[in-house]
């Protein structure tokens, strides 16, 4: 791993050009307060016009506010000490090792050690009761160092910058070191380089023991940011845990306990917090006076007394800035009165405030350039008495009486009240379904409260005087008829009744003819039925006409009686005529009667078609061609030819089966296998010798082979 460090000449151009930047606005060194909160110091937290501001004894740079800037959250003041505010070791040597060479895991931890305890001791030596009061303690979350494989010296030389845990154990603490990845991520360079030395971070820069050379190792290092304001660690080849290196922590404040800010000398800015001794500081805001030089004379109760204790003023601006500020003296008692002097006034002598400004007592400790503590802004008015609010009023359930109500802005303690019966009026008259109105109206005495009215529908409607029923709607055989009323008092008022089902009131729609007989036998009367409109479970029926037509049966053909059903429509219960045809009593067709079929073979004996021609009519023919199969019946032979016998079956049963055996195999003829002697010939006899046939071994045929003759040796 290796240590980052910037030339000397970048660091001296940003050094020679940002500090200018922290340069606020010329203000008069009057300390007096300048703004209200802390809003303005907020501004531009963490950039090259941040502010800076003095607590504790030392200054502290504002890098985060308000959920804005760096680490800060809602309602949070972030600040960073400006330089280094003095120096330690991470862990003292007595505390760093077991032996010369391995760390304890406690020499490691943040919680207990030298850097830890040397920041709590700084905030308990330099920071006062009141400005702990207005610290956020911190919970700073703890990690276990890896030590792994996966966790090597290249590990940890890419990624100390992104740990944000303390080693093995966490602390809540007020004050505390940057983590790496809070200084490398957060707090950019030119803040993180203000610094005089190199200074501690919280976490470390490498969590093993390194082999760099043989028998050369280096114990783990924590992270640091040199005097450059780069984050780096450690140096390893010179350097550990007992060093010694600078501490320059950061502190959050809670945002809303800063009253005011003040520019003391060298652009710095002194806090005013509030505090526990001077919150039940309190102003009768409503029993102030004017004294003879026309100056406004305030009550005041549980003050802090003490030499550098004051009751004092101040006038705001709506964008809070401090117009005006003023002390009415010390506070020697817990209660008394204080004279605001110096308050604007206008050409008559009566004070008078800038529109869109307002007035605040407060009890304050002047600490010089230390910080300042005050009890909450009290606003009061520029005038005695009452500053009332806008009166409420409460009535009564039965309206029978109004309690009018008024509160002190100033004071919500101060109430006024006054409670009157009221009178009543009807001023809508009731109708047959509407209620009808009274008002009520209440009258105070007193001039602050305005005369009330109320109006309430309250008179209980008159009902209807109803008329005799008239029918609107017939009913029918299934549905309810309609019946209207009217209101003598307002015709535009009506009532609607039903009227009960007449039975007899049908409307007949023609549904189906219903026949007598089947088609067999055919049929012998016929009626015409009807279906109700109103309901279909209604039904009547009336007898229709029924006329016939016979067709006799032909060859093909068979025959038949057509019937039609008429009802006409002077007899139809509907009012139209209606007809529907039916057939009935069929009679088989004759069938044919068919000549002997006729079997024509194709030349090739392929197929066979087989005909047949009706004696009754020859139109009538039924033809069918069925294709002839064909096997060997009989094979040929070297000297015979062999048959085929053709096939062929109809579907129509009417035709029967052909058959056709044909000699259309030719003879094979003789194959000879080679001659063989059967009988040797002699010098006197002839032999013989044989062949067969290879289709048939029965098939031979043989020849004489001459006699050898004699074949005489030498006499002897």
């Amino acid at each position: 791993m290796k240590k980052v460090f910037a030339k000397a000449l970048l660091s001296t151009l940003l050094m020679a050009a940002l500090v200018p930047l922290f340069i606020t606005e010329a203000h008069a060194l009057d300390r007096e307060p300048d703004y209200l909160g802390a809003d303005y110091i907020g501004t531009d937290a963490n950039t090259p016009n941040l502010r800076v501001v003095k607590v504790g004894g030392t200054k502290w740079l504002v890098i985060g506010y308000d959920g804005n800037g760096a680490l800060s959250g809602t309602g949070e003041i972030v600040l960073f000490a400006d330089n280094v505010l003095l120096s330690c070791a991470y862990n003292d040597p007595g505390d760093a090792y077991y032996d010369g060479y391995e760390y304890t895991k406690e020499a490691m931890t943040y919680k207990g050690s030298t850097l830890e305890r040397t920041i709590d001791q700084y905030v308990k030596d330099n920071f006062t009761a009141g400005e702990i009061e207005s610290i956020i303690p911190r919970q700073l979350e703890a990690m276990d160092i890896p030590n792994d494989d996966a966790h090597d010296d290249q590990w940890w030389d890419d990624n100390f910058h992104t740990i944000d845990k303390v080693p093995y154990e966490g602390v809540n603490a007020l004050a505390w070191p940057l983590s790496a990845k809070e200084a490398y991520d957060d707090v950019p360079q030119f803040i993180r380089m203000f610094a005089s030395e190199e200074y501690w971070l919280r976490t470390l820069g490498s969590g093993q023991w390194l082999e760099l050379e043989l028998d050369e190792w280096f114990p783990p290092l924590m992270a640091t940011v040199d005097t450059n304001g780069y984050v780096t660690m450690q140096n390893w080849e010179s350097e550990d845990l007992t060093d010694s290196h600078g501490v320059r922590p950061a502190i959050k404040l809670k945002k809303d306990n800063i009253v005011f800010t003040t520019e003391l000398e060298n652009k710095i800015w002194k806090l005013t917090l509030k505090d526990s001794r001077h919150k039940n500081f309190s102003v009768d805001v409503c029993d102030s006076t004017l004294d003879s030089n026309g100056d406004l004379v305030v009550k005041y109760q549980n003050g802090v007394p003490g030499d550098n204790e004051y009751v004092s003023y101040l006038i705001a601006n709506a964008n809070g800035t401090i117009a005006k500020y003023g002390r009415c003296g010390k506070v020697t008692a817990a209660s008394g009165t204080a004279t605001l002097t110096g308050l604007p006034k206008d050409a008559s002598g009566k004070i008078a405030l800038e529109a869109g400004t307002k007035l605040y007592v407060f009890n304050e400790q002047d600490n010089g350039e230390k910080t300042d503590y005050s009890s909450n802004l009290i606003e009061v008015g520029t005038t005695s008495g009452h500053d009332w609010g806008e009166p409420s009023y409460e009535w009564a359930a039965d309206n029978s009486s109004v309690t009018a109500k008024r509160v002190c802005k100033r004071d919500s303690s101060h109430v006024e009240t006054e409670t009157v019966d009221t009178t009543s009026e009807v001023t809508t008259q009731p109708t047959c379904e509407g209620k009808g109105k009274t008002t009520y109206t209440a009258t105070f005495e007193k001039d602050a409260f305005e005369t009330q009215t109320k109006t309430v529908e309250d008179i209980d409607a008159l009902d209807h005087d109803w008329g005799d029923w008239t029918v609107t709607t017939a009913p029918t055989c299934s549905a309810e008829g309609e019946e209207e009323r009217v209101c003598k008092r307002d015709s535009a008022h009506k009532d609607t009744g039903k009227v009960a089902i007449d039975d007899d009131a049908h409307e007949w729609t023609f549904a189906e003819f219903t026949w007598t007989g089947n088609e067999t036998d055919g049929y012998t009367a016929v009626a015409a039925s009807y279906v109700c409109k109103h309901d279909s479970g209604h039904t009547t029926s009336a007898n229709a006409s029924l006329s016939e037509e016979v067709t006799e049966s032909t060859c093909t053909a068979p025959g038949k009686t057509a019937y039609t059903a008429t009802i006409a429509a002077a007899d139809s219960l509907d009012g139209q005529e209606h007809t529907e045809a039916k057939d009935a009593k069929p009679t088989d067709p004759k069938e044919h009667d068919w000549n002997a079929p006729t079997y024509t073979w194709a030349d090739d004996n392929s197929s066979v078609t087989a005909t047949r021609v009706c004696k009754r009519d020859a139109s009538h023919v039924e033809h069918e061609t069925a294709e002839a199969s064909s096997s060997v019946t009989k094979q040929p032979t070297c000297e015979e030819k062999g048959e085929t016998t053709y096939t062929a079956t109809f579907e129509n049963t009417a035709f029967e089966k052909q058959t056709k055996t044909v000699e259309d195999i030719d003879a094979l003829n003789h194959d000879w296998g080679e001659w063989t002697v059967t009988t040797a010939p002699t010098c006197t006899e002839e032999g013989e010798e044989t062949r067969t046939c290879s289709h048939d071994a029965s098939h031979t045929e043989t020849r004489a082979i001459d006699a050898l003759g004699h074949d005489w040796g030498e006499w002897t």
